[in-house]
């Protein structure tokens, strides 16, 4: 799927080369390990869709979609911690979520949920606070250890 805008081309590749995705997430500054493929593997009960945008034939934005079957030929997009790319580009961000729109249709898919790796406002502890962030770090700790244990029995349910 191509698209002309102001003197660019930009296109859209549904099922992008792994070895190419790892390249450019690799080469990218604001990456997260769920956008890596092997999130995918983590994932096991979601099938996964790598697609990506070139721009005069340069890869500009990747994604992983994480596709999750339901029922009734229903399935659910997932795009864990967003888009690799400058998300300051409008347009390229438009042109990826039209994209991605027309895949999650084509897949049944009755929502895209995307869960960007934002940054609201950075702080900067100093010594004499260290016990903070290791009572945050203690919290989340506990909290992703909930949430396996929820995954775990989840997936046995199924």
């Amino acid at each position: 799927i191509c698209d002309f805008v102001i003197g660019v081309i930009m296109e859209f590749i549904k099922n992008l080369d792994i070895n190419e995705y790892n390249k450019f997430i690799n080469s990218q500054n604001n990456i997260n390990f769920m956008q890596e493929p092997s999130w995918a593997k983590v994932k096991n009960t979601f099938d996964s869709i790598i697609c990506g945008v070139y721009e005069n034939d340069t890869l500009v934005a990747a994604t992983q979609i994480l596709v999750r079957k339901i029922k009734f030929g229903i399935s659910l997009f997932y795009i864990p911690r967003g888009y690799v790319m400058d998300l300051n580009n409008k347009e390229l961000l438009l042109f990826l979520t039209k994209n991605n729109k027309k895949l999650a249709k084509e897949n049944h898919a009755y929502v895209i949920k995307i869960d960007p790796l934002l940054c609201n406002r950075e702080y900067l502890f100093k010594d004499e606070n260290k016990w903070m962030i290791e009572e945050i770090q203690k919290e989340i700790d506990e909290k992703w250890e909930y949430l396996l244990k929820q995954e775990e029995f989840t997936n046995k349910k199924d």
